[in-house]
């Protein structure tokens, strides 16, 4: 049986802004499996040099973001919802898949618009990026199905072909396994949204 900690992560339940919003607490596992090396196409270009990925790893997911200039659409997101921001900051064994800049360009500019106006796409965007437990890509099967904070579905479907991890079959995470203070942070290529 998965043993959970005492520390809770903050998540807003889904289709309501955080200023009105009902919260709920998700128990991050305490799985000790080691971290995996980062990996990924994408890392030099999107993450920076070894020693700057390095240097994240005792950030903060806020700090952490902060330092990844590809990340910067997702982490304004972020800032903009305090509480999940906070609660991400204090919470450990997560992941969190964080479309880079170059996925929100891909998005219509209707769908743009509805994240930077309406809060509860925003908070549902943010609250599906977190898996509710961690993540741990060599030991995924098949297309393995993972909870996260936004609620009990739907379920991100996390595939790993080669050396290709997939979400959804819609998102190819670029840069893999970039440690924090508290989680795990994939880069993907794709911004995801719940659907029913």
């Amino acid at each position: 049986m998965v043993a959970f900690v005492g520390i809770a992560l903050l998540a807003l339940s889904a289709g309501c802004s955080s200023s009105n919003s009902s919260s709920k607490v998700a128990s991050l596992s305490s799985s000790s499996a080691p971290p995996e090396p980062v990996s990924g196409d994408g890392c030099a270009a999107d993450a920076g040099d070894g020693s700057a990925i390095a240097a994240i790893a005792t950030k903060t997911l806020s700090a952490a973001l902060a330092a990844i200039p590809s990340a910067s659409d997702f982490a304004a997101y972020l800032k903009a919802n305090t509480q999940t921001a906070s609660a991400l900051d204090m919470a450990t064994r997560y992941a969190i898949f964080v479309p880079i800049n170059a996925a929100f360009a891909k998005l219509t500019p209707a769908q743009k618009a509805t994240i930077d106006t309406v809060p509860a796409t925003r908070d549902a965007m943010l609250l599906y990026a977190v898996s509710a437990v961690p993540l741990v890509p060599s030991k995924l099967v098949a297309a393995q199905q993972v909870p996260t904070i936004y609620g009990p579905s739907p379920k991100l479907t996390v595939t790993i072909s080669g050396t290709t991890m997939m979400l959804n079959g819609q998102a190819t995470a670029l840069c893999r396994n970039i440690a924090t203070s508290g989680g795990t942070i994939y880069l993907t290529d794709t911004v995801l949204f719940p659907t029913a």
